[in-house]
């Protein structure tokens, strides 16, 4: 498993972002507990203070991408007690679009 890890802006707090080969599930589910993970192409989920989102390399999509992303969006909002706010969602397209880059650019 390729693995990084970053620093989120502004809410602060450690991202891990990992891909893994289909070969991989198993050891990938050992390791971080996650017994149904081959039913999942990918997974977001906190550990220890810290952001995971773990990724089937073989089966990754803008969608995938996108879904897990909004993912880490609500658990970092919620983990800092912020209300969505449907009038005035520029602060969490701002922090999707940097998650969403982030994951593209480790991708390569």
């Amino acid at each position: 498993m390729i693995k990084k890890t970053k620093t989120i802006p502004i809410y602060g707090g450690k991202w891990i972002i990992g891909f893994y080969s289909k070969d991989e599930i198993k050891k990938v589910s050992d390791m971080y507990n996650l017994r149904q993970l081959s039913e999942y192409t990918a997974v977001c989920f906190e550990e220890k203070e810290k952001y995971y989102t773990l990724f089937q390399i073989d089966k990754i999509t803008p969608g995938i991408i996108a879904h897990e992303a909004k993912h880490l969006v609500n658990a970092i909002y919620i983990n800092h007690n912020i209300e969505l706010d449907r009038h005035n969602d520029e602060p969490e397209a701002y922090l999707l679009t940097w998650l969403v880059n982030r994951i593209h650019e480790n991708l390569k």
